[in-house]
């Protein structure tokens, strides 16, 4: 049986899974990786490569790491793959790009048309949804409005924390994304127009946006919050010009931070240039 040829653009840790079933599953060939250029980390600034390319090395695979997805036009064009999978690329991808391949898949953190684009899954728990998911979409140059292939669902508990759904976002497109890809190159799967009516947007994430204000949230609202900011950028509020970061904590309806509706308590917090201590503890020397 022929394989089908893959060429596989995605960077951080979510998109991983998903590339090591298609590097080791023998209906695809994976010919070529497409990953961010290697950043310095940490104190020391040690020029690091991103957990997608670690990937793609140890499978052997041929990586590429453009500045501009479109510098690899004519490479894209020599490969003649048939289909380019993208989970969390990080770039928008040009059309003359997409239509060097037969089909387009991209593999989407969230129930489309519901939050599209770059904190899907921030968003869906930030909203207090009970689910989520991954949509395996069709590549348009309009962002994440393709049509849906698949839709693969997945619950939302009361204390998931973003860093949880990433990484069972993670399993659910690893576990559907091969056969979803053979019934997509079969004809068997075709993708089903968005409702535009329904659409929903969700932005960049900046580090500011964990800023909680207690008289005119919820402690709901908090709550969710932090959920959603978990581990970035984890969420803080500002006590005498100092950040008072949040590590971890619950609605109460008897003590912590009042809120316009009862109570938020911090388990423990961070004081600006100091260790961490319990919320209680603090609270009791303000």
């Amino acid at each position: 049986m022929k394989k089908i040829k893959i060429v596989f653009a995605g960077t951080p840790q979510i998109s991983v899974s998903s590339l090591q079933v298609l590097a080791t599953d023998e209906r695809f060939e994976v010919c070529a990786v497409v990953t961010g250029r290697d950043k310095k980390i940490g104190r020391k600034q040690v020029l690091t490569a991103n957990p997608v390319k670690v990937c793609a090395e140890k499978n052997n695979v041929k990586i590429y790491q453009p500045e501009k997805m479109k510098e690899l036009f004519s490479i894209f064009e020599d490969l003649k793959a048939d289909i380019l999978v993208v989970i969390a690329y990080g770039e928008i991808i040009p059309q003359s790009v997409l239509d060097c391949f037969r089909f387009q898949v991209n593999a989407h953190g969230s129930l489309l048309p519901k939050y599209r684009g770059a904190s899907p899954i921030q968003e869906a728990v930030l909203q207090g949804e009970k689910e989520t998911g991954i949509s395996f979409m069709q590549m348009v140059k309009k962002m994440d409005a393709g049509g849906v292939y698949k839709k693969c669902l997945t619950p939302i508990m009361q204390n998931t924390t973003s860093a949880d759904l990433f990484k069972t976002l993670s399993q659910v497109s690893a576990d559907n994304i091969a056969d979803t890809l053979v019934s997509i190159e079969a004809g068997k799967l075709l993708p089903v127009e968005q409702n535009e009516s329904e659409v929903t947007y969700c932005s960049m994430i900046q580090k500011q946006d964990g800023e909680v204000d207690f008289a005119t949230m919820t402690a709901q609202e908090i709550f969710l919050k932090m959920k959603a900011y978990t581990p970035w950028p984890g969420i803080f509020f500002m006590k005498d010009d100092k950040r008072i970061i949040i590590k971890g904590g619950e609605v109460s309806t008897t003590q912590g931070m009042q809120t316009i509706d009862g109570y938020f308590l911090p388990y423990d917090v961070i004081v600006e240039g100091k260790k961490t201590q319990p919320f209680l503890e603090w609270q009791k020397n303000i």
